[in-house]
């Protein structure tokens, strides 16, 4: 609501920045660079399939250990999504003084450390300072991978990224559910939660694909769509 009363007060004179329309073939540059396009669609997939797998079990899980009260299980994720916030307002800082792969790779190792000892947890101590690890580690992969695609594609990003964000809602859809299905099968959320770790491993894996950058994922925080 303050959003649209600000654009409500906003002057009529002001005019939206010229910008370029050029009509980019995409279909040459997907195949110039095919290896480039296949690992950001599984990244783009993986990775909000990571977070919403994670962040949205948290409660399941904590309230299944039986160590926990309700009301306090029920609040479990807003730590992890609370330090992911707050890992994206640090995004820009630590930019400043690490490269942008190495950033992602440092915060998925982290990611890997909080999940891992979430499965490993079973009081509130843990649950939280693994929770916090998990969101702080997974901050600033989803920025950086969309300044990579503006990197490696140019212009012609920006017809990708329209096919990008939506394998990004189908991985957000899907790993959640394989979740449930895996831990319906064994009887435990911590095996569903092995889904989460595996999806961060992969994407651990491929961002030790040598990244040719130009500091563009230094802007990626700020360009991240809401």
């Amino acid at each position: 609501m303050l959003i649209a009363a600000g654009i409500a007060l906003m002057p009529a004179g002001i005019k939206e920045p010229a910008a370029s329309r050029e009509d980019v073939p995409v279909l040459p540059l997907i195949r110039e660079k095919r290896q480039a396009f296949l690992i950001l669609a599984v990244l783009f997939f993986l990775y909000v399939g990571v977070e919403n797998g994670f962040g949205q079990w948290i409660a399941s899980y904590s309230k299944g250990l039986g160590t926990l009260t309700l009301a306090i299980a029920l609040a479990t994720p807003t730590f992890f999504y609370a330090s992911l916030t707050l890992g994206r307002w640090l995004s820009p800082a630590l930019l400043r003084i690490l490269d942008e792969i190495r950033l992602v790779r440092a915060g998925l190792l982290l990611a890997l450390a909080g999940i891992a000892g979430l499965m490993l947890s079973r009081y509130l101590v843990g649950i939280v300072l693994s929770a916090c690890i998990a969101g702080l580690g997974l901050s600033c992969v989803y920025p950086i991978t969309i300044a990579l695609l503006a990197h490696e594609f140019g212009p012609g990003s920006t017809k990708l990224g329209s096919v990008m964000f939506v394998l990004s809602n189908i991985g957000g859809g899907l790993l959640p559910w394989f979740v449930g299905v895996a831990s319906n099968r064994a009887g435990t959320i911590r095996t569903g939660l092995a889904i989460p770790l595996v999806g961060c491993a992969a994407m651990f894996g491929l961002f030790l694909r040598n990244w040719s950058t130009s500091g563009s994922a230094q802007r990626a925080p700020n360009a991240e769509p809401a």
